[in-house]
C-alpha cells in the first residue's frame, strides 16, 4: 500500500473521523457519564504514536521500549511545534496517561480529564485538597494533534522526496510487524474453531 493512500484512508479517514465523532459526543447529565474522553484520549495517544513510528522508517519495530521513543519523537517535533505548551511533556505524559488508559482503562487521579478545559488545558491547578489537578482537554488536544499533522506530517509528505521515502518504508514495516503476513497463522488457527460465515462488509489493515 502506498503511504498516501494509507494517510488519506486510514488517518484522514478512520482515524480523524472518529476522533470527530467523539469530539461531539456528550456527557450523560444523570450519570455524568458517557462523553467518551477517556477513548477520545486513547486515540490521540495510539495516533502520536502511530505518526512517529511511522516517521521512523525501516528503524521501525515492535519492542515495548520502542513505542515511547515513537511517542516522543512526534510529541515534541511536531506537536510541540505546533503547540509549545506541550513541550517537554512527552517523558511524563506517555507512563500518565498511554500506558494506563490502553491497559487498565485508568488514569492517575491528578489528571481531569474533560471535553473542554480552555484556558486551563495543559495546566496545573491547586486545590483546596491533595492532589493538584491536572488539566487535559481532549478537544483542545485533538484539535493540536490534526493541526500538527496538516501544518508539518501532511506537507512533508507531500513536499520532501526523503521523508516521503522513509513514510513509505516505516509503513512496510509495520505491515510486515503486525498486518496479514505476520498473523496468518494465527487466523488460520482460528478457522479451526471460529464459525465460518460469507463475506461481509469491513475494513481489513493490511492489502
Amino acid at each position: 500500500m502506498e503511504i498516501e493512500t494509507f494517510v488519506k484512508k486510514w488517518i484522514e479517514g478512520h482515524l480523524f473521523s472518529d476522533l470527530e465523532r467523539m469530539s461531539v459526543a456528550q456527557v450523560d447529565e444523570t450519570t455524568q457519564a458517557g462523553g467518551c474522553d477517556y477513548p477520545m484520549l486513547m486515540t490521540i495517544c495510539a495516533a502520536i504514536e502511530l505518526l512517529g513510528g511511522l516517521l521512523q522508517g525501516s528503524r521501525f519495530d515492535t519492542k515495548a521500549e520502542s513505542a515511547y521513543r515513537y511517542f516522543h519523537d512526534y510529541w515534541e517535533n511536531y506537536l510541540a511545534d505546533f503547540n509549545p505548551i506541550y513541550k517537554e511533556y512527552s517523558a511524563q505524559i506517555y507512563p500518565l496517561l498511554r500506558q494506563g488508559l490502553a491497559h487498565p482503562f485508568i488514569a492517575d487521579e491528578s489528571i481531569k480529564v474533560i471535553k473542554e478545559a480552555g484556558d486551563l488545558h495543559f495546566k496545573l491547578q491547586n486545590t483546596s485538597d491533595s492532589p493538584r489537578l491536572f488539566y487535559i482537554g481532549t478537544n483542545n488536544l485533538y484539535r493540536d494533534l490534526r493541526g500538527s499533522f496538516e501544518t508539518f506530517f501532511q506537507p512533508e509528505l507531500t513536499d520532501n522526496h526523503d521523508i516521503r521515502q522513509r513514510l513509505q518504508a516505516g509503513l512496510e514495516k509495520m505491515f510486515l510487524s503486525y498486518g496479514r503476513t505476520k498473523h496468518r497463522q494465527r487466523i488460520e488457527a482460528m478457522a479451526m474453531f471460529a464459525p465460518q460465515t460469507e463475506p461481509a462488509f469491513g475494513v481489513a489493515m493490511a492489502g
